[in-house]
């Protein structure tokens, strides 16, 4: 997601071109928190407004998270934001940050042991996986990560070689390796670091990513295992969500410093949703509407939990506001 100054703004754009025009999408409403951990075998979900849960068991569901009220960015206010976080953060310390708030999410999901299968695409979306992957294996994850196209810049190499120190193969691709020869089935999570909010769906993917955002699908009658996406699901649009019907199908998300506007009425009913990084200064909070941001954490630690870098959500509906 996040995009820094040296260059690293175009950095997700990286492999992509071509496609069918955007299309708009139908609204759909958030709805409460799902009991899952381990493998899923529905398809991707009907509309949230369409769920067949009762409004007394959803609002049993979410009773127990927080509820979140602020603002849902949308393109340009992300990008401000980033630039704007980028005056006092570095890009490796914010990465760093995104990082552990994915591997502790993971953790909340489908707790360790366990083996993670981590896709990385050519921008901060991908060191934010690489990242996690060092923190997977610390917390007692075997993960893998397959990195396509590593970009040629020491921020970068410098990730991979941390991985690689601890033992995590970083491969190409599925299959290149002995370790990597198992389906995507076979992993206990998949975590999708593939492309950011400025992925633009409407131009395709092209290869190398095609075969990661395939396998992250849910395809009828298929069993895949959790798939948790860093920020934004891969392929889709930060407004619109996954208009093009190229995207990564998600059981989770993981919104970093806020969450984008497609969260607020295109996830797939059942989706959890965490925030991630207690990083945000109150000037700028209170600037993009996210005033309450920080006191997440905070009530969460009050309230007898850990004090963890993520929090998990009850995204309302605009309805429910």
């Amino acid at each position: 997601g996040r995009k820094g100054a040296e260059g690293f703004a175009c950095a997700a754009r990286a492999g992509e071109g071509g496609g069918s025009p955007r299309v708009p999408c139908a609204p759909r409403a958030s709805d409460a928190r799902p009991a899952f951990s381990g493998r899923e075998t529905t398809d991707q979900g009907a509309d949230r407004g369409n769920s067949s849960e009762t409004a007394s068991e959803t609002a049993m569901a979410g009773a127990a998270l927080p509820r979140y009220t602020g603002a849902f960015l949308g393109q340009r206010a992300a990008r401000q934001l980033d630039q704007r976080l980028f005056q006092s953060f570095s890009v490796d310390s914010l990465m760093e940050l995104a990082g552990l708030s994915v591997a502790e999410a993971v953790t909340m999901v489908s707790p360790p042991p366990g083996r993670v299968l981590i896709f990385c695409g050519p921008g901060n979306n991908g060191g934010d996986g690489l990242v996690a992957a060092r923190h997977l294996r610390h917390f007692g994850y075997e993960p893998l990560v397959v990195y396509p196209r590593a970009p040629d810049a020491p921020l970068f190499r410098n990730l991979v070689a941390q991985c690689r120190a601890l033992g995590i193969p970083v491969v190409p691709a599925l299959g290149e390796d002995a370790a990597a020869a198992d389906a995507p089935e076979a992993f206990d999570v998949i975590l999708d670091a593939v492309f950011g909010f400025s992925f633009d769906p409407a131009r395709g993917v092209r290869p190398p990513y095609e075969a990661p955002l395939r396998a992250m699908r849910r395809r009828a009658g298929g069993t895949l295992p959790p798939v948790v996406s860093v920020d934004i699901p891969s392929g889709w649009d930060i407004c619109d969500g996954d208009c093009n019907g190229i995207g990564v199908t998600p059981s989770v998300l993981v919104s970093l410093t806020a969450p984008k506007k497609f969260a607020q009425r295109h996830l797939p009913a059942g989706v959890r949703h965490f925030l991630g990084g207690r990083f945000l200064p109150p000037a700028l909070a209170e600037q993009y509407g996210l005033s309450g941001v920080m006191e997440l954490y905070r009530s969460a630690a009050l309230a007898g939990g850990p004090a963890r870098q993520v929090v998990e959500l009850w995204v309302s509906s605009d309805d429910d506001l």
